[in-house]
């Protein structure tokens, strides 16, 4: 299976890079598995959530205001990072 990885805006106005798969599960539970998600703020990458490190989050897609592609250069500097 290819990766899927997108830009996420969080309901709050962070913005994550991750890869994003999306789980089939039973009404109100976490329903999106986050890969080694990043934080990016002006242009900076760092690993989110910076206070653990656990690479493979479970949320909510209802914690997402959006899912977007990714700029190319954005996209690479992400792989780079988690390669």
């Amino acid at each position: 299976m290819d990766k899927v990885i997108k830009g996420i805006v969080l309901n709050g106005g962070i913005y994550l890079i991750s890869e994003i798969e999306e789980l089939f599960v039973g009404p109100n539970e976490p329903d999106c598995r986050l890969i080694n998600p990043y934080l990016y703020l002006d242009g900076n990458y760092e690993k989110w959530p910076s206070f653990s490190s656990q690479t493979d989050i479970i949320i909510s897609s209802s914690c997402m205001m959006t899912i977007v592609e990714l700029e190319n250069t954005i996209l690479a500097k992400y792989l780079e990072l988690t390669a």
